[in-house]
């Protein structure tokens, strides 16, 4: 898997992933997680937990990787 970071930023923002606004849809929690860096470029890295949204419409679901970086702060990844 190649990951890249697709957003950072407060909870509840208009950050997307795979085109939707992913605080807008209810996320399902996938089985595993995967290390990545904490914040781009970094060598700290940390373990994010694997997640999957639809939207309304929307063909297939998107999987993405979230963690809560700080109080409120958050990363999130795509599979590309």
């Amino acid at each position: 898997m190649t990951w890249r970071r697709t957003h950072r930023g407060i909870e509840q923002d208009d950050g997307h992933v795979g085109g939707l606004q992913v605080w807008k849809h209810e996320w399902h929690r996938l089985d595993g997680e995967v290390l990545l860096p904490e914040d781009a470029p970094s060598h700290i890295q940390q373990n994010f937990q694997l997640y999957e949204i639809l939207g309304v419409g929307w063909p297939v679901p998107v999987c993405f990787a979230a963690t809560e970086t700080s109080n409120g702060v958050w990363s999130f990844w795509e599979d590309v």
